[in-house]
């Protein structure tokens, strides 16, 4: 196994290589998009944020921010993300059950945790276009021995709203919203945990990268990965795995060319999320019979 420092700096990587490591974590992403209906017919849609299709034993649904799922109230439909072309796919209010993990007093504190269980009516639809993330292959290796933060390099993913576009359809005259979804490759930082919740910062640097978002709205949600690398002997370099490793909640004001994505990490995904979510869907189980 080769830690970063051996591998060299994200920037001295194959572009080739970073481009398969986005197609892969973009392949469990999505954005979340609510869409309301007024008394006339007339839809409207709004970017609320950013989330992870993960599966817990037989739960499928999308790991994102509990002040995400907060903003999915009254009548409307779920927008998903599937694919890099036009496409609509909704899912119905009333088909979808929303967990509340957890959510602090102070935006910036944490937690912020939520889930939504996705009904299994729409599963197959999703996968055709999607993967989920197992939980249950790597939580006990997450939550025991873990990879070293500074083994290969850290991914976060996100649906910027400032970047969404209104455009002509191609199948018709009317405007439509042209979701851009992002990865930015780093390193973490400040790792510590506050009542069994534990966080940490991916650094944004506003260099000459000139596609960096001014406001991180919308990644909200969002996965933040890891993906430890492998050099062989001929010196190819390959991604080891694809590591979940954190969940996006709240981003700092940006300090000259600086600015910090704090994340939920690598615990309060694999023992507060997820026990939380089994438990919530043993009790529902249970009151069913």
């Amino acid at each position: 196994m080769s830690n970063q420092k051996e591998v060299g700096k994200i920037t001295e990587l194959p572009r080739k290589l970073l481009q398969e490591v986005a197609k892969i974590i973009v392949s469990y992403s999505t954005g979340l998009i609510k869409v309301t209906t007024n008394s006339s017919g007339a839809e409207s849609s709004a970017l609320i944020g950013s989330g992870t299709f993960v599966s817990i034993s037989d739960t499928y649904g999308i790991l994102t921010a509990a002040h995400v799922i907060d903003l999915l109230k009254g009548h409307f439909s779920l927008g998903l993300i599937l694919s890099n072309y036009e496409h609509k796919y909704t899912i119905k209010s009333e088909y979808l059950s929303v967990i509340r993990i957890a959510k602090g007093h102070v935006d910036s504190h944490g937690p912020d945790l939520g889930f939504i269980v996705l009904p299994s009516s729409e599963i197959g639809t999703i996968r055709a276009k999607k993967g989920f993330c197992n939980l249950d292959i790597k939580r006990d290796k997450m939550l025991a021995n873990p990879p070293r933060l500074d083994e290969g390099f850290w991914v976060l993913y996100g649906v910027p709203d400032i970047k969404t576009i209104d455009k002509p359809t191609a199948k018709s005259f009317e405007l439509i919203k042209e979701y851009n979804t992002f990865c930015f490759f780093g390193g973490i930082r400040n790792l510590f945990i506050v009542d069994e919740f534990d966080y940490c910062n991916f650094e944004v640097k506003y260099d000459s990268i000139s596609n960096i978002p001014e406001t991180f709205g919308g990644f909200s949600g969002g996965g933040l990965w890891q993906v430890p690398l492998l050099k062989s002997s001929e010196n190819i370099i390959e991604p080891q795995e694809y590591i979940l490793s954190g969940v996006v909640f709240y981003q700092t004001e940006r300090a000259g060319l600086n600015r910090s994505i704090k994340c939920h990490c690598r615990n309060s995904i694999y023992d507060k999320a997820y026990s939380f979510i089994a438990e919530n869907r043993k009790q529902k189980t249970e009151n069913k019979q």
